[in-house]
């Protein structure tokens, strides 16, 4: 069965060699590349997965409530319903810009730094909206959370390939991604059940705002994983 690109002749770029035993480990020069690749089992084990779950679930919170909720949160502000709606479009070309420009620079600096103040920039974004008075305020929130989550997006898959490699990467990556997609499903629910109760947004806004800092605590632990020494 062919189950993997070496099956039927293809290696990553810079390799022309047909053997793949001496594949470098950092062949794009990346800040950390795994040498071999981790099997499911044992990558579960690890702290390292469970952190950038954790992180993106944070992400995927403020995401969902923030694509659910600024509009009508604008408009009980006193904003035009135009301005209002218009900041959902914006976000995401700006969401856009934030994974492509990401995903390069994740080639030349560590990734989990980058998710770090990438969550302090949602957190500044964040706070900036609750109070926002002018529609320059907006914008600016539209520009930091926009290139934050998106930057989070694409830099938490690249973590999970140069930690634990290609042999069990759809699996990681699908686990990661059913456990925030549950989180992100919640998130909208809670933001509209708490605002029903106390006609505010504050509580759900500032939810956001910890989600951030918990997703950055958890990008500075995410640090490469290290296989136990085998038992003799």
């Amino acid at each position: 069965a062919r189950t993997r690109p070496e099956d039927i002749g293809l290696l990553p770029d810079g390799i022309q060699s047909a053997s793949l035993e001496h594949v470098p480990a950092k062949i794009d020069k990346k800040p950390y590349s795994v040498a071999d690749d981790w099997d499911i089992k044992s990558a579960l084990k690890t702290p390292a997965i469970w952190m950038i779950t954790i992180l993106n679930s944070a992400n995927v919170f403020s995401m969902m409530m923030m694509n659910n909720h600024q509009v009508a949160h604008l408009t009980d502000m006193g904003f035009s319903p135009v301005i209002a709606a218009s900041t959902l479009g914006i976000l995401g070309g700006i969401s856009a810009i934030g994974r492509l420009s990401s995903g390069a620079l994740g080639q030349k600096v560590t990734p989990r730094y980058l998710i770090a103040i990438a969550f302090l920039l949602e957190a500044i974004g964040l706070v900036i909206f609750m109070h926002a008075q002018t529609t320059a305020a907006i914008y600016a929130y539209v520009i930091l959370f926009g290139l934050a989550a998106g930057a989070i997006v694409v830099l938490h898959i690249a973590m999970i390939g140069d930690y634990y490699g290609a042999k069990g990467y759809a699996f990681l990556a699908s686990t990661v991604m059913v456990i925030t997609t549950i989180v992100g499903a919640g998130s909208p629910v809670f933001g509209g059940y708490v605002y029903d109760v106390v006609q505010s947004y504050s509580i759900p806004f500032y939810t956001c705002v910890g989600a951030s800092v918990i997703g950055g605590i958890c990008a500075l632990l995410a640090k490469p994983p290290k296989r136990r020494a085998s038992s003799t």
